[in-house]
């Protein structure tokens, strides 16, 4: 049993109870949670599109720069592929200020906290307040199949290697899930709709195994529900 807060453990299996058979990484494998991902981007489409025009016009006004990020890495232990794309809050040079954050601090966990970062320009800001900055991602999911709409949020390759450093339990077993190709990274999940940036690293990553053993195709569709809420709220974000 993951061993977060009685409080967040109780939401998160209210969340996730669900009386389906198709659980877990059945219910991964399946065609309903991909079905789930194609039927609820495409809806959303007519709408989103449109608005990552705009947002990526409003940044390219402000610095005249390349409006959006991308990130595309490969699993070693999978081959698999998963492509990121998101608007761009940060400066053009913000990748190579990052080492100047993380430092000598020796903790992934540490380094990742930070809760005002100078590379975040002031329209990014506003724009992760209420995640705007990651609608390209419901065009990737329908586009290339890389991610879901639901699942543990993405880590990119330098910092799952810096996860598999820390000596916590949660760690290792998040690490040996990704080698098995279990992790379908998802552009919501429970640590989303939880406390967002307020949890803490390993809350996150019991979060996202205790979703992993029980994902279904009600609990997708209430976590989806619920990210609207959590959005709006803005609680969480930085």
């Amino acid at each position: 049993m993951p061993e977060f807060s009685p409080s967040l453990l109780k939401s998160a299996e209210v969340i996730m109870k669900s009386n389906s058979s198709l659980k877990g990484l059945k219910y991964m494998q399946s065609g309903a949670k991909r079905w789930l991902d194609t039927v609820v981007t495409f809806s959303t489409l007519p709408a989103v599109l449109p608005a990552i025009g705009l947002f990526g016009l409003l940044v390219l006004r402000q610095d005249g720069h390349y409006p959006f990020f991308k990130i595309t890495e490969i699993n070693p232990y999978t081959g698999k592929q998963t492509t990121i794309l998101k608007i761009r809050s940060m400066t053009t040079n913000a990748p190579l200020e990052e080492e100047d954050f993380i430092g000598d601090s020796g903790s992934y966990a540490q380094a990742k906290r930070l809760k005002h970062d100078p590379r975040v320009t002031p329209l990014g800001h506003k724009l992760r307040r209420y995640s705007l900055d990651e609608l390209p991602q419901l065009w990737q999911i329908f586009h290339d199949r890389s991610s879901s709409l639901v699942g543990p949020r993405y880590f990119r390759s330098g910092d799952i290697n810096s996860i598999s450093l820390e000596k916590d339990q949660p760690y290792a077993e998040w690490v040996e899930r990704y080698k098995n190709g279990q992790i379908l990274f998802g552009l919501t999940g429970l640590a989303q709709i939880l406390g967002r940036a307020l949890l803490s690293i390993s809350d996150r990553l019991w979060l996202d195994l205790y979703y992993l053993d029980r994902m279904s195709f009600i609990a997708d569709l209430k976590i989806v529900g619920l990210t609207t809420t959590a959005i709006l709220s803005a609680k969480g974000s930085k």
